[in-house]
């Protein structure tokens, strides 16, 4: 095994040095670099130095081509690490990157769903504020309402009752009235019509403004029994007529 990993060094070794111009030289360079400087392989390379190659006492262009080739081979060498550890920080870089755009999207996604949030909350709170007034309308609508109900309820009640006590006063002074004149009643005294009155019942007579009236009666209500110089005899209410 070592005698074929030397071959294959010397093999390698061949080929760089044909590469390098110096192929017309090979087997006898090849020969020299082993012998003299140690190198077996082309990694070997790496290790030689201006001054050994000057040790070789070559001529002066094949000592700089295999002072160039050795060159190459070193730079060859450290860039293969370099390479690799830029490589390595590309990829590093690249996933760096990508991370962060994840990130960026994540972040993104999140603000878009806590703005789409505040939006449906917001809404939520808008719609709430809208049925809360649209109620406090209906009940004050609904107030409204009954308070005109109650109005007018408290109306037709006072009406009603202005009625029933029309109705009480009138019967009264119905009742009051003699069902027959066997002699002309007395005159109680005469009365000049102050303002025009229009009669509301059968039991009443209407009265013109100056109109004499001879009060025959007076009841407590107000209401005084007279005859009018017509001859009709009626109840009027006193507060029209003066004495």
């Amino acid at each position: 095994q070592q005698l074929e990993g030397g071959a294959v060094g010397e093999s390698e070794l061949e080929g760089v040095l044909r590469r390098a111009g110096l192929g017309s030289q090979a087997d006898v360079l090849l020969g020299r670099l082993k012998s003299e400087l140690g190198v077996e392989c082309p990694d070997d390379l790496r290790y030689v130095e201006a001054s050994m190659v000057a040790m070789l006492a070559l001529p002066p262009v094949q000592e700089k081509k295999l002072l160039q080739m050795v060159e190459d081979v070193k730079r060859q060498s450290l860039s293969g690490p370099a390479a690799a550890a830029g490589e390595e920080e590309g990829k590093a870089r690249a996933e760096d990157s990508a991370e962060q755009q994840r990130l960026r999207e994540e972040l993104a996604a999140a603000e878009k769903a806590a703005a789409e949030k505040a939006m449906i909350a917001q809404r939520i709170l808008e719609e709430r504020d809208q049925r809360k007034k649209a109620r406090q309308q209906q009940q004050q609508q609904l107030d409204a309402g009954l308070e005109r109900q109650r109005m007018e309820e408290d109306a037709r009640e006072r009406e009603r009752a202005q009625r029933v006590l029309e109705q009480q006063q009138q019967q009264q002074m119905q009742q009051q009235q003699p069902a027959a004149a066997a002699e002309p009643m007395p005159v109680l005294g005469h009365c000049f019509a102050f303002h025009d009155y229009q009669a509301q019942a059968a039991h009443e007579v209407s009265l013109k403004a100056g109109e004499l009236v001879q009060v025959t009666r007076k009841h407590p209500s107000g209401w005084w029994e007279g005859i009018l110089t017509s001859g009709k005899t009626g109840w009027v209410p006193s507060p029209f007529i003066r004495e």
